[in-house]
């Protein structure tokens, strides 16, 4: 969601503000602004730093909980309403639930406000375009040279295997060994009217001799005007034609044997100029080094360098053993760099392979590693950059100089390969036909079949759009895959299925019953998750009344009655939590499995989060998934109904703290079901009905009664009065035996006055009906001073007099 504050606010912290959050001296210094700033403690506190009198650090909590969070936000918004500061509950609603950049916007309101001054955004600076000198200009037999390489016309991309999509036409045809290639002359001098061909002599090199011609031309000054002439023909040739085939050697080696030798040039003092870029004899890494140099100066981390490697080296080498403060404004400093170094790169080759080779080996650090989604972000954005000015230049030169970097590390770091992948496609086109280029590309590069349907398998995921084409290279590898022996290349089959639904569901149809249901046998967990996601992606797509949905029941059905992973437990509640409303008959099995699948930790991971709450759980090779916040995507009345039906079926007398966890989070959003008119009140209060034994019960026992206490005052909440006549007379008994018949334990006896207090203050009719009570209570005596019922009475007496 924009906010006015956020469409003005850049997408990352300046370095002024940096500074500024250093100057207070916080608590803990910041290493992660999405995560440090969600629970309002360092913003609490950065306040306290100007009006120390109104923020009392005491009532913030330096917890990470959803609670934790809200309660903090929940403080500072008084002082935002009171000093009137921009700051809304949707930016704060963002930050609460770790939305990326969303702290930025409040930070910079923030400083605004307490510092009075405004933010100086700094306008990138674009060198005046210099003029070239004579010498350097292409002379005029050049550029008729250029012209003709302009008109060469690429072999166009085919199909011409019917086994494998992918299989390019021979352009390429080698002669067999020892046998020259020659031409009839007689009969091209007959098709060629007045021309007559004449055979010429060719003396063979020797390769020595080769070698020392290269040496010889490698030696000219780069002064030079013959020197600059080669690099403005390689620049010419690779711009026209849009790959790098023009500049390849007679042994079409492609690239050169050294980053040094044949096309590519280092740049010359105001070389470039005519594009508007000028480096004053330096190179993209000189440039690295002065911004590592120029941030890292100031600290003592520039000591700690290797001093004996460049900068730039030395700093990628050991980016993990830097602050991450440090880290994030160089990363900050080069992305913004690079829109003004777009052009040198499509000109010049040996720039983009210098850069590139440098943030390539960066990728090498573990994922877990806050610096590695950086290191990404950098490939990501130049590849927009240039992919916006040239696409078919973007790709080729990643293609030449960048693709066979990534490729170690895509086969041997199974976690990696999603984003290594992304990049890949960061420097492509959005465009099926490009796409399939690509995967050519990526397949003779891995020369790995298995790798390469592990590598598919995450690609469809990241396709924005599908061709026909396109989509039988995926379906043609997806059934190879499931034809595997392997179980980890069968999951990644059926991953690859999942994105394929919605352009040949038909097709994928067709495979449920003869090669889906025959692999719910397969005992490896991931199989056994493939399938489930894959199932519920139909279902959505299918009524209940579809013949081929009790195929599909049956499968979950099969896999959900077998001994899981808890992975898998919390795949199958996420990915099938969508399809209840389409599918109520899955409900029962589905409360089951919520119930005796997951433990508390995973449950509660699953109910207690924010409605728009996506997390990503990285798992195997060949698939992420997508997790989501539960009570948002299930039908929860039909969860509710399901709660009631088990424990009516298994005859189970007391709740446990599942089903207290599952039926808290399906009434905190009965709320919204009742507005948008999904479910009516009578249909709820008939589910309080029958759980209101069973929430009484719970307010007697020590473990579970705070449990019950909050779920009954949840349905009062949401149900209103209708459940006062129903449940006041148990309240007032159950009242009794706790405080003044019995003897209850003091957490139960807390409780309960607790739970007193909370229905008082809902208001109305739960307000008068306590407050007669509690005046019977007072006029017979029967409390003694200091109880916890006492502060029940107090809360009531105070109020009285408010």
């Amino acid at each position: 969601m924009t906010t006015p504050a956020a469409s003005i606010t850049p997408p990352t912290l300046s370095r002024e503000i940096l500074k500024w959050i250093q100057s207070l001296d916080l608590s803990y210094s910041v290493k992660n602004v999405r995560r440090d700033f969600s629970n309002g403690f360092l913003i609490a506190e950065i306040i306290s730093r100007y009006h120390i009198s109104e923020i009392n650090m005491h009532s913030f909590s330096n917890g990470s909980s959803l609670s934790s969070r809200k309660d903090n936000w929940h403080l500072l918004q008084k002082y935002f309403r009171k000093h009137s500061v921009n700051i809304t509950k949707d930016m704060i609603q963002d930050i609460i639930g770790y939305k990326p950049k969303a702290a930025i916007p409040v930070i910079h309101v923030l400083y605004k406000h307490l510092t009075d001054r405004e933010i100086i955004q700094k306008k990138p600076v674009h060198p005046p375009a210099v003029e070239m000198p004579s010498f350097a200009r292409p002379t005029k037999s050049q550029k008729l040279k250029d012209e003709g390489r302009s008109t060469y016309q690429s072999s166009s991309f085919g199909l011409t295997s019917k086994k494998d999509p992918l299989a390019l036409p021979n352009t390429n045809r080698r002669l067999p060994a020892g046998k020259p290639y020659t031409a009839d002359r007689s009969q091209l001098n007959s098709q060629q009217s007045g021309v007559v061909f004449k055979d010429v002599q060719v003396k063979s090199l020797d390769r020595n001799q080769t070698r020392s011609r290269l040496m010889k031309s490698a030696s000219v000054p780069y002064g030079s005007a013959s020197r600059v002439n080669t690099a403005q023909s390689h620049t010419s040739s690779y711009r026209s034609t849009g790959s790098m085939q023009s500049q390849r050697g007679a042994n079409g080696a492609g690239i050169p044997a050294s980053p040094g030798a044949g096309l590519m040039k280092p740049l010359e003092a105001g070389f470039g100029a005519d594009l508007g870029v000028t480096f004053n004899g330096e190179g993209i890494t000189d440039k690295l080094n002065q911004i590592v140099e120029n941030i890292l100066s100031k600290t003592d981390v520039l000591s700690t360098l290797d001093e004996k490697k460049l900068f730039i080296v030395s700093f990628i080498e050991s980016v993990d053993t830097i602050e991450p403060e440090f880290t994030q404004q160089v990363f900050t400093a080069i992305k913004e760099m690079l829109p003004l170094h777009a052009d040198v790169f499509l000109h010049h080759p040996k720039e983009f392979w210098r850069f590139t080779s440098l943030f390539a080996s960066g990728l090498k650090i573990p994922d877990s590693s806050p610096n590695f989604e950086e290191f990404v972000d950098v490939f990501h954005t130049l590849g927009s950059i240039l992919t916006q000015k040239d696409q078919n230049s973007a790709w080729s030169l990643f293609d030449d100089f960048a693709l066979g970097k990534l490729v170690p590390i895509i086969q041997v770091d199974t976690l990696k390969r999603r984003q290594l992948l992304s990049v890949i496609y960061a420097f492509s086109a959005d465009d099926p036909s490009v796409h399939m280029s690509v995967i050519k590309s990526l397949q003779e590069k891995l020369q790995n079949p298995s790798l390469f349907i592990h590598c598919l398998s995450h690609l469809a995921h990241l396709e924005e759009q599908f061709s026909p084409a396109l989509v039988d290279i995926y379906m043609y590898y997806s059934n190879t895959g499931l034809g595997s022996s392997s179980p980890k290349l069968r999951a990644a089959a059926l991953a690859m299925l999942y994105p394929l639904v919605d352009f040949t569901l038909e097709n994928i149809q067709d495979m449920v019953q003869s090669l889906l249901l025959p692999m719910v046998e397969e005992p490896w967990w991931e199989v056994r998750a493939q399938l489930l996601v894959l199932s519920s992606r139909l279902l959505l797509q299918m009524s209940q009344d579809d013949p081929l949905t009790s195929t599909l029941y049956q499968i979950i059905n099969l896999i959900l009655s077998e001994n899981l992973t808890p992975h898998v437990y919390t795949i199958a509640v996420s990915y099938l939590a969508p399809c209840l409303t389409m599918h109520p008959s899955l409900t029962f099995l589905y409360t089951q499995t919520l119930l005796n699948g997951l433990s508390e930790q995973e449950r509660l991971a699953l109910l207690e989060q924010d409605p728009d709450h996506v997390e990503t759980l990285q798992l195997g090779a060949s698939s992420m998934y997508e997790i989501v916040s539960l009570p948002f995507a299930w039908d929860s009345l039909l969860v509710a109904r399901s709660i009631v039906q088990i424990v009516e079926k298994e005859d189970i007398d007391q709740f446990s703290m599942a089903h207290y966890d599952i039926l808290e989070a399906c009434i905190n959003v009965a709320q919204l079901d009742l507005q948008e008119r999904t479910s009516t009140t009578d249909e709820w209060f008939a589910i309080f009905e029958k759980c209101k034994g069973h929430l009484f019960a719970g307010l007697m026992d020590e473990e579970n009664c705070e449990f019950a206490s909050n779920v009954l005052l949840q349905f009062m909440k949401v149900l209103g009065e209708d459940t006062l006549k129903s449940a006041l007379g148990g309240v007032m008994k159950l009242t009794d035996m706790i405080f003044l018949n019995g003897d209850a334990a003091s957490q139960v006896q807390d409780v309960m006055a607790g739970f007193l207090i909370g229905m008082y203050d809902l208001g109305g009719s739960f307000a008068s009906s306590l407050q007669k009570y509690s005046k019977r209570l007072v006029e017979t005596q029967q409390v003694g001073d200091g109880s916890a019922l006492g502060d029940f009475l107090l809360h009531v007496e105070q109020n009285e007099q408010v």
